[in-house]
């Protein structure tokens, strides 16, 4: 990775549970510390990633957890030979356990993911109906919780909108690596919601994202990763990790038109404010 320079930043989603960092995580987070992160989110994607989550959270003091379920888990539920909504209510009875514990900033991963869904798919109807469920049954725990949501849409905004306005009470949170047009980006940002970018917004062919970036007020994106994911192009295809926001941060900047350190600044309090992070030491 090549040097940059010390900033103060908030990667709010990373997942460094995963096994892409089995043998150095322990000098990763170091690195990414000392390189100027202020905290980072871990989101699960299952009941076993949620619990590594929570781990890691109360093993290091500047990263904090969120507990969730992912819509590709759908298909464990389909393939388990288990009673498919006995397993699922079981696993959102812990979920909703995981997210009383101490360090628990939020609940997600969780959405609607159809990018992968073949039209002519005999089981398409059902995955996106056990989709939608398990996305409705997380947004009803994070009301309840009065934590914020992670959501991850792909291919599903309308749908995701329906669900959200079909949730009792009010819904706080971020849809993460945001792709959607200005239209979907103006109901999310009417009902209060966030919008994360990743390094992907540095890949060819982004100039949709570009003008949606330029429309979308700054108090309303997050800086993100998807760590071990989404490198940016310089390292496509390498192992990702949190040090990269810098890099996105400073695409949003020139997008934007501003400079890098508003950006930066701005983008550590909506994260502050939205996980209710504690202020933190640099």
């Amino acid at each position: 990775m090549t040097e940059i320079p010390l900033v103060h930043y908030i990667d709010s989603h990373a997942h460094l549970d995963f096994a892409d960092f089995a043998k150095d995580r322990d000098q990763v987070i170091h690195d990414v510390f000392a390189s100027g992160c202020l905290a980072v989110v871990n989101p699960g994607v299952d009941i076993p990633s949620s619990h590594a989550s929570i781990e890691l959270a109360q093993t290091h003091k500047r990263i904090f957890a969120a507990v969730g379920i992912h819509p590709h888990e759908v298909i464990h539920y389909l393939t388990s030979g288990d009673d498919v909504f006995d397993f699922l209510y079981r696993d959102i009875e812990t979920l909703r356990e995981l997210s009383n514990r101490a360090r628990v900033v939020a609940i997600g991963e969780c959405g609607l993911d159809y990018y992968r869904l073949k039209t002519d798919d005999a089981n398409r109807s059902t995955i996106i109906d056990l989709q939608k469920e398990v996305f409705r049954l997380q947004l009803e725990v994070a009301q309840k919780k009065n934590l914020p949501v992670i959501m991850h849409i792909r291919d599903a905004h309308e749908d995701a909108i329906e669900l959200l306005d079909m949730t009792e009470g009010h819904i706080r949170g971020v849809a993460h690596c945001y792709e959607g047009t200005w239209p979907v980006t103006q109901s999310l940002l009417a009902k209060g919601m966030f919008i994360g970018f990743t390094a992907n917004i540095t890949y060819p062919k982004k100039e949709a994202v570009y003008e949606v970036i330029k429309k979308i007020p700054l108090t309303k994106i997050l800086l993100e990763t998807d760590s071990p994911l989404l490198s940016p192009q310089v390292r496509r295809g390498q192992r990702n990790d949190p040090r990269s926001v810098v890099e996105v941060g400073e695409c949003i900047a020139h997008i934007k038109g501003i400079s890098a350190h508003e950006v930066f600044l701005q983008t550590t309090k909506n994260a502050l404010e939205l996980f209710g992070l504690p202020l933190l030491d640099v």
